[in-house]
């Protein structure tokens, strides 16, 4: 099974190695066709696309290998850079940023962290011009790709949803009706407890899983919202994460959960394979993702009946 989170959108960035290459064709060109006539080819120039190397999937093998294949029809090739998930990639980025190394391409799940956590807002293309924008709602764009009123992102992959995945055969077994509010699916967590079975399963080893619950709430604060806005007034200390009550809602509920025992004893050492596996092996009843983990397990044939089993449902 993959880990990791899904593609959500791709930063384009201008870099000195991008800039250099570009150089280097335009010169040839003042120069003449002298050296395409002579060694009858064209220069082949390197795109650096950075990723995490768990979001290099089979979609992502394919166009490697179609475009590399065709490098001298093309005129350029990727390379794709692999790095670690969640602060040792965020340690990683911010250290070749500050060392002027940035990719052509950035592929991240957020462009509001390129100012604060990279400080290279300044070296992101503005795209707000280019033809594929007049395909999208102009306040979407701006206000999930867009900083200062300025489109410098790309949506890049399927769409995803946060919510909490249930097992139905557990459910049914148990004979547990889906939750519709808090109160259904705390007594929901109690029979799955009761029956010696995980209510709700959380990765903690892979930080990044535990932050979807609560991000959650950050969306119902969001809502009919800016969201480029909003990010950048708390960035800049012109609003405050305490004054979010649906947030901090969020984080009381999860908090309940731990304090009830209806989280596992040892999920500060549990990760994402093994909150996949826990969901479709029915030990865990309940966990919180998003829609993209549904792709990522892949576990062979044998098993995809167990992928029926599978559903999300809304509780707050």
């Amino acid at each position: 099974m993959k880990k990791g989170l899904k593609i959500v959108l791709s930063i384009l960035i201008c870099t000195m190695l991008f800039s250099s290459l570009v150089g280097c064709g335009n010169q040839s060109k003042e120069k003449g066709d002298k050296v395409d006539k002579q060694d009858n080819s064209k220069e082949v120039k390197t795109l650096k696309i950075t990723m995490h190397a768990s979001w290099y999937g089979k979609g992502w093998q394919a166009v490697e290998k179609d475009i590399n294949e065709r490098t001298e029809e093309l005129g350029y090739k990727l390379d794709f850079d692999k790095i670690a998930e969640g602060e040792q990639g965020t340690q990683i980025l911010q250290t070749r940023a500050a060392a002027g190394d940035l990719p052509d391409i950035l592929c991240t799940n957020g462009l509001q962290g390129i100012d604060p956590d990279l400080h290279c807002i300044d070296k992101v293309i503005d795209l707000t011009d280019q033809d594929w924008t007049k395909n999208y709602d102009d306040k979407i764009l701006k206000s999930n790709y867009g900083y200062n009123e300025k489109i410098l992102a790309m949506p890049l992959g399927g769409t995803n949803f946060p919510g909490i995945f249930y097992n139905k055969k557990v459910f049914s077994d148990l004979d547990i009706e889906i939750p519709t509010d808090w109160d259904e699916f705390l007594s929901a967590c109690e029979k799955i407890k009761a029956a010696g079975k995980v209510p709700f399963y959380v990765a903690g080893k892979d930080s990044w899983t535990v932050q979807i619950f609560n991000i959650a709430g950050l969306q119902r604060e969001y809502k009919g919202k800016d969201i480029s806005k909003e990010y950048i007034d708390l960035m800049t200390n012109k609003t405050s994460i305490v004054d979010y009550d649906k947030l901090k809602d969020s984080y009381a509920k999860l908090k309940e959960l731990k304090d009830k025992g209806y989280i596992q004893e040892n999920w500060l050492s549990d990760n994402y394979e093994g909150q996949q596996k826990a969901i479709v092996d029915g030990t865990a009843g309940m966990t919180c993702n998003a829609t993209w983990m549904m792709e990522e397990i892949q576990i062979g044939i044998s098993l995809m009946q167990d992928l029926q089993d599978l559903k999300t449902i809304k509780i707050y």
